[in-house]
Order: structure tokens, then sequence, then C-alpha cells
């Protein structure tokens, strides 16, 4: 809705606002990510938004500090983002002005500096995360590697894939659309094993897609802009481009991971199931929870931690089953390979009880 805002108030328009929106929309970095993880990181698709808004419109000081603030709070990659995305709008929108213009882009490089040291020294002082270290490419020759890997490149061409109609606007605002390539390059070149490329349900892709979405709304302006004193049919050539790219993500299925029609299915169940009195999810969660006895060890998976973590010890299945108290994982996950004694093998249900 705040991309929608940004480009009716720009242009004047509601209908091509919604069409905006409906490439928005059908991007799996929003209707699945709405769906995934709500790590603190997801408030960045929101705030990173407003603070290009505010960056674009030369917005006062004092709204760019609280914004500032706001990120340092959140954590200190919001700060270390923001800090980028500040002092690159300062040096690509400012340089070359008056002298008024110069003060305010000093004070913003100012801003900027802050917000990457304190990233700088939350990270180096505060923070153990051992992703850090090995998520980006130590070398060029490491890059290389990463590169030939087959796996590594498909993740790529399908992060590329699925933003093309972001990105593809975004080139007729070519200054942001520098903004979010820089934003987005360490979901390329970097590596957690495949998920901030094509995982669209993680908090990998918080951070990158504000900008994109903000560089393709100022492009998709721009170009409406252009057009529209030189092509009587502009609207629908635009209505256009929004059903082709519903029409690509739910034909194509590049997502690998479901369509928007699925995902629009399966929010309307789970209306459906709320208006008519059925458990939903949150009281399916506090059933699973009531499973189990505080303070005992758990042997389960990614979402079991998620849920028990609160009132149980947790442990990544299989690890932990001979001393665990309780079991909580999928019945596909019995299916999984294992190593038990030195080998691979998949575990039965006795394995499991034994």
């Amino acid at each position: 809705w705040v991309a929608c805002s940004f480009v009716a108030r720009r242009s004047g328009s509601l209908a091509l606002a919604l069409m905006f929106g409906m490439i928005v929309v059908v991007n799996p970095n929003w209707f699945l990510g709405i769906q995934g993880q709500f790590y603190p990181d997801r408030l960045f698709v929101c705030a990173g938004f407003v603070l290009m808004w505010a960056l674009h419109i030369r917005a006062r000081l004092w709204s760019l500090l609280l914004i500032s603030l706001f990120l340092v709070v959140l954590n200190e990659r919001a700060a270390l983002i923001g800090g980028l995305l500040i002092g690159m709008h300062a040096v690509l929108f400012g340089i070359g002005q008056g002298a008024p213009a110069r003060s305010r882009v000093v004070t913003l490089i100012g801003i900027a500096g802050l917000l990457l040291v304190y990233a700088f020294l939350a990270k180096k002082y505060i923070l153990t995360n051992a992703y850090y270290s090995s998520y980006m490419p130590a070398s060029l020759s490491h890059l290389m590697d990463r590169l030939a890997d087959g796996a590594f490149s498909r993740g790529i061409a399908r992060n590329l894939l699925n933003n093309a109609f972001l990105l593809i606007p975004a080139l007729f605002a070519p200054r942001y659309f520098l903004m979010a390539l820089v934003v987005l390059a360490p979901n390329i070149v970097g590596s957690i094993g495949g998920a901030e490329k094509v995982g669209w349900s993680t908090h990998y892709h918080s951070y990158y897609f504000p900008v994109l979405v903000f560089a393709a709304a100022a492009g998709f302006l721009n170009l409406y802009g252009y057009l529209r004193s030189r092509i009587k049919w502009v609207m629908p050539a635009f209505a256009l481009l929004s059903v082709v790219s519903v029409v690509a993500q739910e034909a194509g299925a590049w997502s690998e991971m479901g369509k928007p029609s699925q995902w629009l299915s399966s929010s309307l169940a789970q209306y459906l199931a709320y208006q008519k009195g059925q458990p939903t999810g949150y009281e399916l969660r506090k059933r699973v929870s009531e499973s189990f006895t505080p303070g005992t060890l758990i042997s389960t998976n990614e979402m079991g931690m998620g849920l028990l973590h609160q009132q149980n010890s947790v442990a990544p299945f299989p690890l932990g089953l001979s001393k665990a108290q309780g079991i909580l994982i999928n019945c596909d996950e019995l299916l999984l390979p294992v190593h038990l004694d030195g080998h691979a093998e998949s575990l039965t249900v006795g394995q499991v009880l034994q």
C-alpha cells in the first residue's frame, strides 16, 4: 500500500498505482514472504521504502534522523543498509548542486557515516555471527568458484528472473537502479546455502526488496511521464505489463515455491476457517506448545524451534534423540537420510522411537 500510495501521489492516477501494485504483489518476495519468517529484518521492508521516499522528496532532516534511529534500534544490518542508501543518495543526487544543497549533502553524508560506524562497531565488538565470516566471497577466485557451481548460478538466474518485472522498470530511474543493485549484490554473490537467492519465505530478502520496489516505482513513473504525451494507449500498455507479470509468475512457477493463485487460495481458506470458528494457526501453535512439558529437551526442526524455544530446550533433529524427552517433526522428515554409525540411511519410526 505504501508503494501504491507513492505511485498514486506522484502520478495522480489510482489506476496506474494499482497496476504497479499488482506487479509487486505477484513478486514472490511479497506473496511468499508475508507467509514466511517474521524476523526483525522484516520491519525493514516498510522502513526501507519510507527511507527511500523521504530521501526522494528531500524530507526534513529531523525525519531522516528519526528513521535512522529506528534502523539502529532494529539491528546493525538495517543501520548498515540505511547508511549506504543515505550516503549513495547524497552523492548521486546532491553532487553538483548549488551551495544550499551542498550543506544538506554534507549533513546526509555525516548521518550515513554515523550509521556505518555503528554497524561496524556492533558487528566487531557486540555480535557473534558465524555467517558474517563465510557469507561473502573472500576473493575474486572464491567468487569464480561459486559462479562455477551450477546450483549457485541457477540461484542467481532464478533471483533475477523473479525480480525482472521490477528490475526492468527500475532501468528508467538509473540512479535508483544503481542503488538497488548495490543492495541486491550481497544476495547475488553471497551464499548461505541458496536461501539468499530463492528462499522467498526467509528474511534474507528483506533489505534489497524495498529499495528495488522504490527504484521500480520511480522508473515506472518516469516511463509513464515520458510516454503519456507520446502514445495514445499508454494506460492499456501499462495494464498489459501488469497482466503479463501476473501470467508469467502463475504459468512459469519461477519461484519454485508456489504460485500467486496458491497463495490466494491458501489465504482465503485460512480466513474462511477463522470466520467459521475453526482452529487458527495461533490456536494450533498453542496446542503444540501445550503438548510438551516445559523445561524438557525436544528434538525438532526449524519450525518446532520457533514454537518451543521459549519453554523448552531444543536440538535440531535428529541430534539429541538419545537425550530428548520429545520429538516434533514433519512426518516426511522420517524419510530424510541421516548419518547413523558412519553411513547415511533413512530413519524408520521404530528407530526414532528407540
